[in-house]
């Protein structure tokens, strides 16, 4: 089956928590910029991130930590093809620490900003193998729209997904094939085949060691996230005449911008 799909870039899912009571929205708030709809639904997420690492899973936090906690995340600026820097090989981190989940944080709020599903580290120039994703299925019509592009089915409850030092374990033989993009590749799409399931193995946001099986849009996602890991972005593994293409107007777009 043929289906199409934007890595990081396109369409913008909003994620779920399945632990601990509702936290009040209106109680932990931080200034919403003008048409962000996805602010609620960060403040949710990090709520219970916050609260699970000092042990109170789904107790009222504190306003001022609070506030603290979402004005140390920020939106890093996403490099792009032919910035070099996406072909190096990023290495293990060697420690979950608040430094990596910080990174982490940050990594999910520009995804999220840049309306992405899926990101790499290296990707915001920080070489390490830590890779963020949210995959779940559209909360509101206007991703809907997007989502129509491809079977987000099944993936109604998905929440944000962390992996540090993610391993793949296995593949199948089975394969499939969507049509990709990226966010360091924006505007340009192509068909890319890669095995239809694999296992990962990871640490999670708090450092526990994890191992999953992935199918479907998650398994393509992974393997898409961890090729930027390894310094390959999917125009690698298009056709060289097709890459090429691109290569040309994407310095060509550079060249007229240079020019405006």
């Amino acid at each position: 089956m043929h289906h199409i799909l934007t890595l990081c870039f396109g369409l913008r899912c909003l994620c779920r928590v399945n632990s601990g009571p509702a936290l009040d929205p209106n109680a932990y708030t931080r200034p919403q910029a003008k048409g962000d709809k996805n602010s609620d639904k960060r403040q949710y997420i990090h709520a219970n991130i916050l609260a699970d690492s000092v042990g109170q899973l789904g107790a009222p936090l504190d306003a001022v930590v609070w506030r603290a906690y979402f004005k140390g995340m920020s939106v890093r600026a996403i490099i792009k093809v032919p910035d070099p820097l996406l072909k190096t090989i990023s290495s293990p981190v060697a420690e979950v620490t608040d430094e990596t989940r910080a990174l982490m944080d940050d990594m999910v709020e520009t995804m999220y900003d840049a309306v992405g599903i899926g990101l790499a580290a290296i990707q915001i120039g920080i070489a390490q193998r830590v890779v963020v994703m949210d995959i779940s299925a559209p909360e509101d019509d206007a991703d809907a729209k997007n989502a129509e592009r491809y079977d987000l089915s099944g993936l109604e409850n998905e929440e944000v997904r962390y992996f540090v030092n993610p391993e793949i374990t296995w593949t199948s033989e089975e394969t499939s094939n969507y049509q990709e993009g990226c966010l360091s590749v924006p505007t340009f799409y192509d068909d890319v085949e890669r095995p239809a399931r694999c296992r990962v193995k990871f640490l999670d946001y708090h450092g526990v060691e994890q191992e999953i099986e992935c199918d479907g849009l998650l398994a393509t996602c992974i393997q898409h996230e961890m090729d930027h890991l390894n310094g390959i972005v999917f125009l690698d593994r298009i056709s060289r005449l097709k890459r090429q293409i691109i290569l040309k107007k994407i310095r060509k777009a550079e060249r007229d911008a240079e020019d405006a």
